[in-house]
């Protein structure tokens, strides 16, 4: 009976085998005293020279535990997954918290852990000492050979016997004996299952650890490499913005050496005009009113000259927000400040020459009109004079597009309103002594177009104000004459012009007169929307249009 209790002991003992020498390990790195280590291997021992004992062979009992959890049935197997996975919820719950084994009182994850730990093994046992009974053993264990034979009959036949009744003596003694082995197994079990679990522990702590170590030395070679061989200048200085480290190419653009730059400070390599706005912008840095910004400013490279640099500047803080290093990447702009300054001077020479010919086209304009003027003075024929006198105001309509694109800072667009203004009042001068004193109301938004639109669209608003002037005002109400515009985000512009006078007369109102046609074909040029009509007391004239998109601006 004994020798069969021990056996039961050493297939749960040969467990402890795969963990002795990681639980040697594993004691000395989560702080267990050398005496306790030392004990615990000792009563490890104790399990496992009961194998040494018995011979008992070790591939023989792995064979009969292996085929024990095989021939279970399903729901055995199924209890045996969930209890792993109790086991392993244990250990994990172990591992979150790193609680230690050894050191102090154990915990309840720690107690919940062993006993599933303890109760899958007992199952294990329990079935291997079934199968033992009923003569069932794995394929490979000779039942015949003489020397296991006699083994596991002896096994057998001592297993059998505490099946029997325990009223007599024997049987009592026998059921003590059991029990005393089982507080040994269970002795055993806890030693084993905490063995497992510190085991887990160390190596998780070990591999931790070196994952981490690894990683900061991949993290470390990485940034070395970006630092060193980026494409970009990069430099750090520390809290008194002196330079304390530096790459390749920040020493290239610049002409020093690492050493001689590890010696400077930003300030001695900018140029005199820009130091006073970087010394301001170091300290926002500094002080916590910034944590980043962006700035094009010149340095002075080794041998004088300067270079132009788009740097980009980064502070380092600590937890509580006090400035310790900053991070700057310097690119080397001056190749493009060459080009830029290359393209401005180009534009600045168009510009020059536009401006030119809108002032050459403004004048030649002014001469036709002129030309007109003058030969007015030649006829005596009324009829003849007034053709004239809207012939140059036609042509001076068109010249104040001119002018006013020669007198803009934007070379590519005409401000609408001001030019309405502009002719409204030059009208009024030229038929003054038609019309007497004449009340201007203009009200224009600042309106944007272009000359291919200002110039028929001006010619337009000419035509309708000077109908206005010729032909509305013969009453004695006092004359008025308003003029207004608008243009939404869409581009979608109106325009309209209104007098208080008598109306249109039927020749101008049916179209007939040059005027009126200008103003349809010109219309038809802008694709725009035109109405004439006749309003209490007065006219009224309204033009709408889809403008061309707001025009870059060109110039100055």
């Amino acid at each position: 009976m004994r020798r069969a209790k021990y056996r039961e002991l050493a297939l749960l003992a040969v467990i402890a085998v795969t963990v002795l020498a990681l639980g040697r390990i594993v004691a000395r790195d989560v702080g267990q005293s050398a005496s306790d280590a030392k004990q615990l291997y000792e009563r490890l021992a104790q399990g496992l020279e009961l194998i040494d004992e018995l011979q008992f062979d070790m591939q023989e009992v792995r064979r009969i535990v292996l085929y024990a959890l095989h021939t279970s049935d399903a729901n055995r197997q199924l209890q045996y997954a969930e209890q792993s996975r109790s086991i392993d919820a244990g250990v994990e719950r172990l591992l979150e918290t790193q609680a230690t084994i050894f050191t102090g009182a154990p915990t309840k994850e720690h107690l919940d852990a062993v006993a599933a730990a303890w109760h899958h093994f007992l199952r294990v046992r329990d079935d291997v000492i079934g199968l033992i009974l009923e003569g069932s053993l794995p394929e490979g264990v000779a039942l015949d050979e003489h020397e296991g034979a006699a083994r596991y009959s002896d096994v057998r036949q001592a297993l059998a016997n505490l099946k029997m009744s325990f009223e007599s003596d024997a049987q009592r003694q026998v059921a003590q004996a059991r029990a005393r082995a089982d507080r040994a197994t269970v002795r055993l079990m806890l030693l084993v299952s905490s063995a497992l679990i510190a085991a887990a522990v160390g190596i998780y702590l070990v591999n931790r650890r070196k994952h981490a170590e690894q990683a900061l030395r991949l993290s470390e070679i990485r940034h070395r490499a970006i630092f060193d061989h980026a494409g970009v200048g990069i430099a750090e200085v520390d809290d008194n913005i002196r330079f304390v480290a530096a790459n390749d190419r920040i020493c290239h653009i610049l002409g020093y050496s690492r050493d001689e730059l590890l010696r400077m400070t930003p300030s001695d390599l900018t140029v005199p005009e820009d130091r006073p706005r970087m010394d301001e912008i170091n300290e926002q840095l500094t002080d916590g009113r910034v944590d980043r910004f962006e700035n094009e400013k010149r340095y002075l490279r080794r041998d004088g000259s300067r270079v132009w640099v788009h740097e980009t500047v980064s502070a380092i803080r600590d937890a509580n927000g006090r400035f310790l290093r900053a991070i700057a990447t310097v690119h080397d702009i001056t190749a493009r400040k060459a080009a830029e300054d290359k393209i401005h001077a180009s534009l600045d020479e168009k510009e020059v020459l536009l401006r030119e010919v809108h002032h050459r086209v403004k004048n030649n304009l002014a001469v036709i009109s002129s030309l007109f003027y003058l030969q007015s003075n030649y006829s005596s024929d009324a009829q003849v004079v007034g053709i004239l006198h809207e012939s140059q105001d036609r042509v001076q309509s068109m010249a104040m597009v001119h002018d006013s694109l020669y007198r803009s800072t934007n070379l590519s667009a005409v401000e609408f309103g001001g030019y309405v203004r502009r002719l409204a009042e030059h009208l009024l001068t030229t038929y003054a002594p038609i019309t007497g004193s004449v009340r201007l109301n203009v009200e224009m938004e600042p309106i944007e177009l272009t000359i291919e639109q200002a110039i028929p669209c001006g010619l337009i608003m000419n035509e309708l104000i000077t109908n206005a002037l010729k032909h509305a005002f013969h009453t004695e109400r006092a004359p008025e004459l308003t003029i207004w515009g608008l243009c939404n985000p869409d581009r979608h512009c109106e325009f309209s012009v209104h007098d208080n006078g008598v109306g249109l007369p039927d020749d101008v109102a049916d179209g007939r007169t040059l005027g009126l046609r200008l103003i349809r074909l010109l219309g038809t040029q802008l694709g725009a929307d035109l109405s004439l009509r006749r309003v209490e007391p007065g006219t009224h004239a309204h033009l709408s249009f889809v403008a061309a998109p707001r025009p870059t601006a060109v110039g100055l």
